[in-house]
């Protein structure tokens, strides 16, 4: 979970093993380093590169995981649930340095 100066609640992300299952940004906190602080605690969390699934349609989530150094290594032209929208698997290799800007609390 990812908190705001106030203690509330901004955003979180799910993590299985090395795998990104989702991450959320409440709208009015995008674009100010949380989903980068989020990653950086995964990385540091698992050790390993991570993964993460991206729609191929939604250019902000792939200008955002390619900009940490994720990097596309394969593609389904289905969804999980069969759906014919396109997916991206991605990995970050957990070599790569994330620069963090401090602020937010993580738990």
């Amino acid at each position: 979970m990812l908190a705001d100066e106030a203690d509330v609640p901004v955003g979180f992300m799910g993590l299985s093993q090395s795998s990104i299952e989702a991450l959320f940004l409440e709208p009015t906190y995008r674009r100010r380093g949380g989903g980068t602080r989020l990653i950086a605690h995964a990385q540091e969390r698992c050790g390993a590169a991570l993964a993460v699934d991206v729609n191929e349609a939604n250019d902000a989530a792939l200008a955002f995981y390619e900009a940490l150094g994720f990097r596309a290594i394969g593609r389904s032209p289905l969804d999980e649930t069969g759906r014919p929208h396109a997916v991206l698997h991605m990995r970050r290799d957990p070599a790569m340095a994330i620069v963090v800007s401090p602020g937010r609390r993580i738990d």
